[in-house]
């Protein structure tokens, strides 16, 4: 039991998982198909995902989303895409600020 994942790699906690389950997804394979798979290919299939191809496919998605976002803005806003990404950042920074009670107030 892990009190606090933030220690933990990334996929750390299911890769093994991972990994069986595709195990047994190829025994089925394999006896449909009636002939069995090399090591080499039985290995490239089993293989779960490293550190960093997590990181790019959370870095891939995070960037289509940015992508879809400003290009809906821009034709809401009917602008350019460098206003609309403008736009989507000030109104984040929006709304953490509005959540944290100190939206541009005067501290003092």
């Amino acid at each position: 039991w892990l009190k606090n994942l933030s220690h933990i790699r990334f996929g750390r906690m299911n890769k093994k998982w991972d990994e069986l389950g595709k195990s047994q997804i190829l025994k089925l394979v394999e006896e449909n198909a009636g002939r069995k798979l090399t090591e080499s290919e039985r290995r490239n299939v089993i293989h779960g995902a490293e550190e960093h191809e997590l990181v790019y496919s959370g870095l891939e998605d995070t960037m289509i989303n940015a992508c879809e976002e400003t290009r809906a803005t821009a034709n809401e806003l009917k602008t350019c895409y460098r206003t609309a990404a403008i736009t989507n950042a000030i109104r984040k920074i929006a709304t953490v600020q509005e959540g944290s009670g100190s939206l541009f107030t005067n501290r003092g």
